[in-house]
């Protein structure tokens, strides 16, 4: 009927890596009236990954299968986007589903392969409701650079707020770190913590702060006055000695506290220059340090580079185990028995970080084996696995509390997930 519209699922079969194209045809009494072609990519990410292509420091060189790289890089946004209004755009991303166009992106990166660049750097947003889309996009757009050669840089938003203020890692990090598969990625080249971050003027804008746990909009610089003052008085002494040396009296708040610098000064010269130069050192010393405390955490569930000796005697379970942990970068040593997990620990001459272990083994139980291992690396850390029912694993002490415990049959999110929890984890 004119105008009705309708909704007709689709049944389609489990399909291997590769592109394919969907034909829609509408039919009236035998005769095609129209036809739509859609391409498909089917894509497993965790397939394609190349290890030894991921960027590593050989001699003090950029180096990747065993080759120098040199990189050239340039800031990525898709030509499409310039043509957009700012306005329209804003607060979106261009990896969104309604944005992404995979043919002009890959003849964008036709044209910078052709141009000899080698990496390009990028964002990834951390907005909730588009990390699926979104990491969908990108897990494409690595596929496409990795066929040209190139690698990317991700700028991540690791804060709340994109300002490293107070250090306060965000919390949805590792799950849209996970929504674009790039834990462990060998196209991933590094990844930028901090992208362009607005402090604001002197009492308005900015990107907002945390203060008792709730997030300030529209404070200006105003919200780092108490960390000024305190890198004054470790800097000079005192207010008063700074001043001194400034040769200038410092703007003071109405409690009759230093604050910051005004906008005009900040924004024109005069004998206030060397306050605001001390300024501007601050906000170095301040952003840096903090994202000093961030990075560890954003590392951790970023890298995916530890090593880990996997233990598992059924030989399907121990090949996924170890597919998905490669694809997630880590290096994975593989055992059968607790017998040859023990003679692998002891062999290895770096550092084993995690022992992933069956409960039930042939000769030495999975328990059994965490406490011998444990007493050749006292800081290895231990993730037993099973698929035998609570009431015969729990004798075997497993499930007591501290103990981290992943139930068989595991999915490859939920084993990626948990060995990072477990990894990220202080001993």
């Amino acid at each position: 009927n004119a105008g009705e519209s309708r909704n007709i699922p689709l049944n389609i079969a489990s399909l291997p890596n590769g592109d394919y194209t969907l034909q829609f045809r509408l039919t009236i009494g035998g005769k095609e009236v129209d036809r739509i072609d859609s391409p498909v990519r089917v894509l497993d990410p965790l397939l394609t990954r190349q290890p030894d292509q991921k960027i590593r420091i050989v001699n003090g060189a950029f180096s990747a299968g065993g080759r120098h790289v040199f990189l050239r890089g340039v800031n990525y946004w898709p030509r499409f986007i310039a043509g957009i209004d700012p306005g329209a755009f804003n607060g979106q991303s261009w990896l969104e589903a309604g944005q992404y166009d995979p043919d002009l992106v890959e003849a964008d990166l036709t044209e910078i392969a052709a141009l000899h660049f080698s990496l390009v750097n990028i964002q990834f947003s951390d907005f909730e409701g588009f990390w699926v889309q979104e990491g969908r996009a990108l897990i494409d757009f690595l596929e496409r650079c990795r066929s040209h050669g190139i690698w990317v840089q991700v700028s991540l938003r690791t804060t709340l707020t994109n300002a490293a203020y107070a250090g306060q890692i965000s919390p949805t990090l590792e799950s849209y770190l996970q929504a674009a598969y790039l834990p462990g990625n060998d196209r991933v080249f590094a990844y930028e913590l901090l992208w362009e971050p607005m402090i604001g003027t002197h009492s308005t804008g900015g990107q907002g702060r945390l203060v008792n746990g709730a997030l300030v909009y529209n404070t200006g610089r105003l919200v780092l006055d108490p960390d000024w003052r305190a890198w004054v008085n470790d800097q000079y002494g005192s207010l008063a000695a700074a001043q001194e040396i400034w040769g200038f009296t410092a703007p003071i708040d109405g409690n009759g506290q230093l604050t910051n610098p005004l906008d005009d000064q900040m924004g024109n010269d005069g004998p206030w220059r060397i306050m605001v130069a001390a300024y501007r050192r601050f906000l170095d010393d301040y952003l840096g340090r903090n994202l000093g405390v961030i990075a560890p955490g954003a590392k951790g569930w970023a890298r995916g580079g530890e090593t880990i000796l996997l233990v598992e005697d059924q030989e399907a379970v121990r090949k996924f185990a170890k597919a998905v942990l490669n694809g997630y970068g880590y290096k994975v040593i593989e055992a059968s028995q607790g017998a040859e997990a023990l003679i692998l620990g002891e062999e290895h001459r770096g550092e084993i970080h995690l022992l992933l272990t069956d409960v039930v083994l042939p000769e030495i139980s999975g328990k059994d084996l965490s406490e011998r291992m444990k007493e050749l690396r006292p800081s290895l850390k231990v993730l037993f696995t099973s698929g035998y029912t609570t009431d015969v694993i729990n004798p075997t002490g497993v499930l007591e509390p501290g103990v981290d415990y992943l139930p068989k049959p595991f999915s490859r999110d939920g084993l990626a997930a948990k060995v990072r929890e477990v990894l990220a984890r202080s001993s």
